[in-house]
Order: structure tokens, then C-alpha cells, then sequence
């Protein structure tokens, strides 16, 4: 049972990660459309929290 339950966790932290990867194309978009720095860095600041999720996203999943 402990392998199925793990294996419904690593395929809901995949789509996530997937999530958050298609948010930080979103935000790149939008930050190279922006025209002032505060909007710049806003979407740096989305970037970089995303870039962290997955990166910790990653090592639940390798600890499962």
C-alpha cells in the first residue's frame, strides 16, 4: 500500500512542478514586456520563489 500512496504523491508533485514551470515561462513573459523596474523585479521575485518550490518540490520527491 505504502508504494501506491507514493507513487499518487509523485505523480501529484510532478504535475505541480509542471505547474510551476509553466507560471515561471508565464512570469519571463511578462517581466520582458514589463517597463519599469518595479514590475521587473516583481516578476524576478515570482521567479525565484517558483525556481525555490520546485527545487524543494524535488527533494520530497526524492525522499519519498
Amino acid at each position: 500500500m505504502n508504494e501506491i500512496v507514493n507513487e499518487w504523491l509523485i505523480q501529484l508533485i510532478n504535475e505541480t512542478i509542471e505547474e510551476a514551470k509553466a507560471t515561471i515561462a508565464n512570469e519571463r513573459m511578462w517581466q520582458n514586456g514589463a517597463d519599469d523596474d518595479e514590475s521587473i523585479n516583481n516578476h524576478e521575485f515570482n521567479i525565484q520563489c517558483n525556481e525555490l518550490y520546485i527545487e524543494k518540490l524535488e527533494e520530497i520527491k526524492n525522499n519519498l
